[in-house]
């Protein structure tokens, strides 16, 4: 909430929610282990999405989840 996205990282937004929806959690091993995140390139390419916001944007995530 307040944060704005380019396209390319709502498209992975889009993929991380239909991931949580059937796992309620998200850990960086995921991205490479799942195919719905292969399929979009991967761990290196949600990397190479999110720069340096990745992890942060990992944690935030579980963060609201678990609240």
């Amino acid at each position: 909430q307040g944060k704005s996205f380019t396209d390319e990282e709502k498209k992975w937004l889009g993929l991380i929610r239909e991931h949580l929806a059937k796992n309620l959690t998200i850990e960086t091993e995921d991205f490479e282990t799942f195919p719905i995140f292969d399929r979009a390139g991967g761990l290196g390419k949600a990397r190479l999405v999110f720069k340096d916001k990745f992890e942060k944007l990992v944690t935030e995530l579980n963060m609201a989840i678990a609240a």
